[in-house]
């Protein structure tokens, strides 16, 4: 009988988030869970965990319902996950006590999971990811420091969004800032749709278009919020990529019953079962293209699509 273990990190804005996510992982039975900033100069804080599977003869399986459920746990709080890397039995042993806020025994994360209900992911394959001109390798000073300065709420709403916006339509920012900070812009018009989308609708005109395929779609999600028309490029985007065309229809008909339906038919994984299908749909297509923002800006950087970090 062999001993299989997951690790997992959420990436959230700030500390609050961070323990709030650790809740939920611990709730879904991970052995133990640590919450820690992230070394400088990065932002944010991580929620760690490590998950033990009962022993098996056969050899390891991806647990793509944990890390569907994870990656639901991070976005539900403004993040995102790594998904889950396979580790020994030892990783239980050297799990850093530094941060750690919970801890179970093997028998309690069993008994938890044996009550969790069965779900079925779906299978979705994922396009190529988005395309950016490659990152220096230097920070951004100035970037990161925004950043961390709007995650950790010292910035209003009203100073934050075109702090941001005037970051995009600089001349010289990489496009992995770029994106960054469109990604921020979005949560927050999607989030605070009266405060945070009146001041995107009023510095949007000011944004450019055409940086990237990344940026371009993000800008395209952005424009959605309040109502404006995408930028040409996320026609482009369709056409190049035909996995990605029910989202821009979203982005162009976020008001559509049909264009919602067809963009959560084609990403299932992203779909919040937490959601009243009853609800209006228009919130719930906005919220649906936050988590394809989100999504879409982790997929860059894994892909390695000239935004790796």
């Amino acid at each position: 009988m062999r001993v299989y273990t997951q690790t997992y990190t959420v990436t959230v804005p700030d500390e609050a988030s961070a323990r709030a996510a650790a809740e939920l992982l611990a709730a879904r039975g991970h052995r133990f869970v640590a919450v820690r900033r992230q070394p400088e100069p990065d932002t944010g804080w991580n929620a760690l965990s490590v998950l033990q599977e009962p022993p098996s003869e056969g050899p390891p399986v991806q647990p793509r319902d944990e890390i569907a459920a994870v990656a639901a746990i991070a976005r539900l709080h403004g993040g995102s996950s790594t998904g889950s890397w396979g580790a020994s039995p030892m990783t239980l042993r050297i799990f850093p006590q530094d941060g750690r806020v919970h801890e179970m025994t093997q028998e309690e994360s069993e008994a938890i999971r044996a009550a969790l209900p069965v779900s079925v992911v779906p299978e979705v394959v994922p396009p190529p990811g988005l395309r950016c001109r490659p990152a220096p390798k230097r920070g951004f000073r100035r970037a990161d420091a925004l950043f961390e300065a709007v995650a950790g709420g010292a910035l209003t709403i009203t100073a934050a969004v075109p702090a941001l916006a005037e970051l995009v339509a600089t001349e010289g920012v990489p496009d992995r800032y770029a994106a960054d900070a469109l990604t921020l812009l979005l949560q927050m018009a999607v989030d605070s749709p009266g405060s945070a989308g009146a001041e995107v609708a009023r510095v949007l005109p000011g944004l450019p278009a055409g940086r990237c395929e990344l940026t371009d779609f993000l800008l395209g999600a952005l424009a959605a919020t309040v109502g404006a028309t995408p930028p040409p490029g996320v026609g482009a985007i369709a056409d190049s990529y035909p996995e990605r065309g029910p989202a821009v229809e979203l982005m162009r008909s976020p008001s559509s019953a049909g264009a919602l339906a067809a963009a959560l038919a084609a990403r299932p994984d992203l779909a919040d079962p937490r959601e009243d299908p009853a609800a209006p749909v228009r919130p719930r297509a906005l919220a649906l293209l936050a988590r394809l923002g989100v999504w879409e800006l982790d997929h860059a950087r894994e892909t390695r699509a000239g935004i790796s970090r």
